[in-house]
């Protein structure tokens, strides 16, 4: 093992060197120097092999995405939960839901984390969290808190300590999550002690009762003493006659075991945080409240209750700075021997970018995440008449001739290019192949596949049954011709993801009952909605509504899409008469292009809501947060969705939704605090009246989970878990055994009668 490398990395070092975290990542230097390791911690360094990180900033979040493409493995150490931010500093309790989607992000992208307590592994495994976690403590320098006359002496002098005063201390900063009120209330209750908290906080991030409480608020035997180091505090530690650390909520408490190491008797707030490390009367007291913390203290100072201070030291043994080099050894051992999984994937999709839709975004998405996670990703798709007269800059995408696909000339469909497939598929040693659409590129991800004995995925992204009057007004193709066709398609496929539970059960209605079916919606970048900069967000919708002509007394309902018959825009018009009636200082705000617009405008008219009603047009993709931002509630009563990446979007904008229910909005819109649903048109009206009536407001924490459940983070580690399995898999598969690969052709073939344009294309493809 002592070949290895480490890289602690260690982002603020100046500014975080004398914190908690600087005490921790020295520990950790000490910790590998005891047992051989070597380590470094510069950011530039390029022969390292495993990167070991503490801290969370951005620069860190760059610096586990340049290791994974490197190669080289990644440590997280878990020292942050959820838990432990809430009820610090001042809005923490708000915030804390972004800050358990923020470390659950981070942690997902670890290959393995370290956590300073089983309670602090357990709460990050609650989060959804799959990767490996081992719980090791954070250490602690004996040698530093060995009791010393000096030291105690130096602490007695700063504080004036007389020869029959009892004192108690605590540290930590002053946040009524550690236990601060307690703290003064107990001393309040004892007034023949002195009660001494140390730690440093800013002021200004505390709430105003803290603030009042260490200034004003407290009896006279309470102190609080900030900037104290070295002898002092450390003196104060075994000088004391009680350590007492009420904390409600801790991932290990390292100042309880500086105080152990001290050969202190030690009094704490029974937590789960202590499972496996203390235990009541034995190498600590224990107590639930201030009546409890008051009697067993004044046992202790009062020498009525057993000693324990030599128990406890025993147990700061066992978390020695020796003691955790060899536990760290371990892990690094255990890192060390994770196979490296960068999969290269193939993409097969009739539509990508600079085309735009739906299905092209969460194409991106997903490659943007895969990539991230260290795979590298190759697009086979389609030519595209905004790529005329030029070529991909990006070589990992790869176009393949194509023509408009039937009714929807502005997609288009493959002609050719088997040949080519394979040979690619063999050049970039494809591990899998992910089929996005069931025409011409997902056939030939499928004969690639089979051809170079690659397991192959699908994405059913499209109800195409909600989308066949485009083909002769329906006449033509039904609801059986779709069943079969995707029946068949899926016949000789690993595994299928569908974007929603509505899908998923359209998939199982056909009768497919075998395959495996993951539902997983397709991720939205959260940063690019959420707004960290409260003013930022209120510009932006000042801005809007000045430009639109409303002001802050209107209500605006946001519709925001592609303008066609299938979005069920009409029905929301519709419904606008009763609503303006009701409040007429409802207005609807439609954003986006299609070919119903002119349909939609002449319906607002001939309703007499044209005044009511503002038709926008296309905007720039950067601006279409702020119209989230502008809004008061998203309203959409389409009934196509397969999961509407919109909704998403406005949630994560914290716009709340109204929408025509169906599965996936189930799913998604789980708690009143998120939005409303309606089940048919004749609702629309009502439901929306009802929902601004009820005033209630998007309660953060339920938001909190929601963000983390629809974010690429989660999208990419789900798809790639899936990735992973399902290779596991077909390599457990019988080539033997016989499956038969459908081509366009033959499932043409199937459809009676005849579709225009398909004889040529059956024809070009077997000339292929």
């Amino acid at each position: 093992m002592n070949n290895v490398k480490i890289l602690l990395y260690f982002e603020g070092e100046k500014s975080l060197a004398k914190s908690g975290i600087g005490q921790v990542i020295a520990n950790q230097q000490r910790a590998l120097d005891s047992v051989g390791i070597e380590w470094t911690t510069d950011e530039n360094c390029k022969d390292y092999d495993i990167l070991h990180i503490n801290t969370y900033g951005p620069k860190s979040i760059a610096a586990v995405r340049k290791a994974h493409s490197k190669g080289k493995k990644v440590i997280y150490h878990g020292h942050s939960t959820e838990e432990d931010f809430k009820n610090s500093f001042l809005l923490s309790k708000q915030i804390a839901p972004l800050a358990k989607m923020y470390l659950t992000t981070l942690y997902k992208m670890a290959d393995y984390i370290i956590a300073p307590t089983e309670y602090s592994k357990k709460l990050i495994s609650s989060y959804g969290v799959e990767t490996p976690i081992s719980a090791v403590p954070n250490g602690i320098d004996l040698d530093k808190y060995v009791p010393r006359g000096s030291k105690e002496k130096a602490f007695h002098e700063q504080f004036e300590i007389k020869a029959d005063e009892k004192v108690v201390i605590s540290e930590g900063h002053c946040l009524t999550c550690k236990g601060l009120f307690d703290f003064i209330e107990v001393a309040e209750r004892l007034p023949n002690y002195r009660f001494i908290w140390f730690g440093e906080t800013s002021l200004a991030s505390l709430p105003k009762k803290n603030r009042d409480a260490i200034k004003k608020n407290h009896p006279k035997n309470v102190e609080f003493a900030a900037g104290f180091k070295g002898d002092v505090i450390e003196g104060a530690y075994s000088a004391a006659d009680c350590f007492l650390f009420p904390s409600f909520e801790e991932t290990e408490g390292d100042v309880v075991l500086e105080a152990l190491a001290s050969k202190q008797n030690i009094l704490v707030r029974d937590i789960p945080a202590y499972e496996g490390l203390l235990e009541d009367n034995k190498n600590c007291y224990m107590a639930n409240d201030v009546d409890g913390f008051v009697e067993k203290l004044e046992g202790i100072v009062e020498k009525k209750l057993p000693d324990l201070s030599g128990e406890g030291y025993k147990t700061a043994q066992s978390c020695s700075i020796n003691s955790i080099g060899k536990e760290l050894e371990e892990v690094y051992r255990k890192v060390a021997d994770i196979e490296h999984q960068s999969l290269n994937i193939g993409i097969f999709t009739d539509t990508y970018f600079p085309e735009v839709s739906g299905v092209a975004t969460s194409i991106r998405t997903l490659r943007d995440e895969l990539e991230m996670r260290g795979h590298n990703v190759y697009i086979f798709t389609t030519t595209s008449a905004g790529l005329k007269n030029k070529v991909d800059e990006d070589e990992c995408i790869i176009r393949f001739g194509s023509i408009p696909f039937i009714s929807f000339t502005d997609r288009r469909i493959s002609m050719r290019g088997a040949a080519k497939a394979q040979q690619l598929a063999k050049k970039y040693k494809l591990d899998i192949i992910h089929t996005q659409t069931e025409f011409g590129m997902g056939v030939l991800g499928k004969v690639t596949a089979h051809t170079n004995k690659i397991p192959v995925l699908h994405t059913y992204h499209t109800l195409y049954r909600e989308y066949l009057h485009y083909v002769m007004n329906g006449k033509l193709l039904k609801p059986i011709h779709v069943k079969l066709l995707f029946k068949m398609f899926l016949a000789d496929v690993y595994g299928c993801i569908c974007p929603s539970r509505r899908v998923e059960k359209e998939v199982r209605s056909y009768g497919i009952d075998k395959l495996p079916l993951r539902v997983i919606p397709t991720g939205i970048d959260i940063n690019k909605f959420t707004q960290d900069d409260a003013l930022e967000a209120d510009k932006y919708r000042c801005d809007i509504r000045e430009k639109h002509g409303y002001t802050d007394e209107n209500i605006v309902l946001l519709s925001l899409g592609r303008l066609s018959y299938e979005k069920n825009i009409q029905a929301v018009i519709s419904a606008l008469p009763d609503m303006v009636v009701a409040k007429p200082e409802i207005r609807l705000l439609i954003v986006g292009e299609g070919p119903y617009h002119e349909d939609l405008a002449n319906l607002a008219s001939d309703l007499g809501v044209e005044d009511y009603v503002e038709f926008v047009g296309m905007i720039n993709n950067d601006e279409v947060n702020h119209y989230y931002y502008a809004a008061d509630y998203f309203v959409n009563a389409s009934t196509s969705e397969t999961q509407g990446l919109t909704y998403s979007e406005a949630m994560a904008s914290s716009l709340q939704v109204i929408a025509h229910g169906n599965d996936y909005l189930e799913d998604l819109i789980d708690d009143p605090s998120l939005g409303s649903l309606f089940y048919s048109d004749d609702q629309i009206a009502q439901t929306t009246l009802d929902y601004i009536d009820s005033g209630i407001k998007m309660d953060a924490d339920v938001l909190g989970d929601k963000l983390f459940e629809i974010s690429t983070t989660n999208f990419g580690a789900r798809v790639e878990q899936f990735y992973k399995e399902t290779i596991v898999d077909y390599k457990n598969y019988k080539f033997g055994e016989k499956k038969t690969i459908l081509s366009l052709p033959a499932a043409f073939a199937k459809i009676p009668g005849k579709i225009p344009g398909v004889k040529k294309l059956m024809k070009d493809t077997k000339n292929d």
